[in-house]
């Protein structure tokens, strides 16, 4: 999906795509704008591309030097340094707030990079290996960064739903998810 920001604010990193420091907007010779000072800054953005359920919301995070997130990962952070993980399988009870990844992003052994993640709208989701039947709920999965379907104690995804119009086969490894500020059971 090729997001466009529809916030109306000037500077703000693009939605497709991940920065690294250092980073400045489009014009040469200017001073560049700190990555921090976006982090945990939430706008609204749309596919020009969909025909539906286009809009969405993001979330501004950084990724830790040698850390690789795919594409349809889900992500938590912690508000103190706005640094996004793949989803730990031992989540469960956590009360942390979920996103997932639009860009893929590939390790980076010196540089910590900075990009958007999904926290409203529809998304692909990557998922475990196993058939998905419409509108089911989401659970922490074995698969750091995945979700499941099997229901387990504090391990429940609140604030997301599969958007699939057909059953999705195990072979297939996302599924559309819709994203209404998605958090993991609190305890």
């Amino acid at each position: 999906m090729a997001y466009i920001n529809t916030t109306p604010r000037a500077g703000i990193p693009d939605i497709i795509g991940v920065q690294k420091a250092p980073y400045s907007i489009g014009i040469t010779g200017l001073p560049t704008t700190p990555l921090e000072t976006f982090l945990g800054q939430i706008v609204t953005g749309y596919d020009n591309a969909a025909t539906i359920n286009a809009g969405g919301e993001f979330i501004y995070l950084a990724v830790a030097t040698s850390t690789a997130i795919p594409l349809g990962t889900i992500v938590v952070w912690d508000a103190s340094n706005y640094r996004a993980t793949a989803m730990p399988t031992s989540s469960g009870s956590t009360a942390r707030p979920v996103a997932v990844a639009i860009n893929a992003i590939t390790s980076d052994a010196t540089k910590v990079q900075y990009a958007w993640f999904q926290i409203q709208g529809r998304a692909a989701v990557l998922k475990t290996a196993v058939t998905v039947p419409t509108n089911s709920r989401l659970f922490i999965s074995g698969t750091a960064g995945r979700f499941h379907l099997a229901s387990s104690a504090g391990k429940t995804i609140v604030g997301a739903r599969t958007a699939n119009a057909a059953s999705v086969t195990s072979t297939t490894s996302t599924v559309l998810v819709d994203l209404y500020r998605p958090v993991l059971q609190g305890a």
